[in-house]
């Protein structure tokens, strides 16, 4: 009951539009062949946005599947430490029951039937390997950061109420974290700490205009290492609340709170 059937691409091509559509899933799996390799670009995409690479060698009268190393680049190249991409692509190999080698997945023996399922799995392994070697490296960064803000708040502070890792309800009723809230004169006063990463941006800015449209508003303060490296989504956090560098001088996170 239910469920899909998947026809020929021959009548899709029949149709009005099916030109259009059989192109779009000729493209959506892409192949070039080196020596006895082929090499299969994935409809699956890294954090960064590259497309997940798998090859497939012969190997007998079975295939040989690997990501060739290619999930170890991208991580390498976020400055992801290699004994963290080692560790979690261990973990991510055995949950789905291939061999890692610490730089590249493999299935090593894969019969024809098993073929496209092999190399299907074998590209979200190394999709979600990268994905949660970049979220160890982001916490990482964070806590680094939430330590350096705890540190300024606590000394501008002194004779305010400041709160470490606090909850606040926006006016949508959900309980948002934030990384602080002060409290002085009567004023409530929320900082964030945020990086460039677009979906650090992006949970803050969500944030920060939800605790905006509260009957009284909380003064909101983005907090991140360099400004100057956020690019352009800096102007996005800007229009929803005021932004200061977390090594500031006092009398720059007293201005931001006032």
């Amino acid at each position: 009951m239910g469920g899909f059937v998947y026809a020929p691409l021959t009548p899709i091509v029949g149709r009005s539009d099916g030109i259009g559509i059989a192109a779009a899933i000729e493209d959506l799996v892409r192949a070039r062949v080196v020596g006895e390799k082929t090499e299969l670009v994935m409809p699956v995409l890294y954090p960064n946005g590259s497309h997940v690479v798998i090859s497939v060698w012969p190997n007998g009268d079975r295939f040989l599947v690997s990501d060739d190393g290619g999930a170890a680049t991208e991580a390498d190249m976020a400055g992801v430490r290699p004994s963290v991409f080692a560790r979690l692509a261990k973990a991510e190999a055995e949950r789905v029951g291939a061999v890692c080698d610490t730089r590249a997945f493999f299935f090593l023996r894969v019969d024809h039937e098993r073929l496209a399922m092999a190399i299907t799995v074998l590209a979200d392994a190394a999709r979600a390997t990268v994905a949660a070697a970049l979220e160890t490296l982001v916490a990482a960064k964070r806590d680094t950061l939430e330590e350096r803000l705890f540190e300024r708040l606590d000394r501008t502070f002194r004779g305010a109420k400041v709160h470490h890792h606090a909850e606040v309800r926006g006016a949508s009723s959900v309980e948002h974290d934030v990384d602080a809230l002060v409290e002085f004169d009567g004023r409530r006063v929320v900082f964030n700490t945020f990086s460039r990463n677009p979906q650090s941006v992006n949970a803050l800015v969500a944030k920060f205009v939800d605790l905006s449209q509260l009957e009284t508003p909380l003064v909101r303060v983005g907090v991140t290492s360099d400004k100057s490296r956020i690019g352009y989504r800096l102007q996005l956090v800007s229009s929803v609340g005021r932004v200061i560098e977390v090594d500031a001088a006092a009398g720059t996170y007293e201005r931001a709170a006032a």
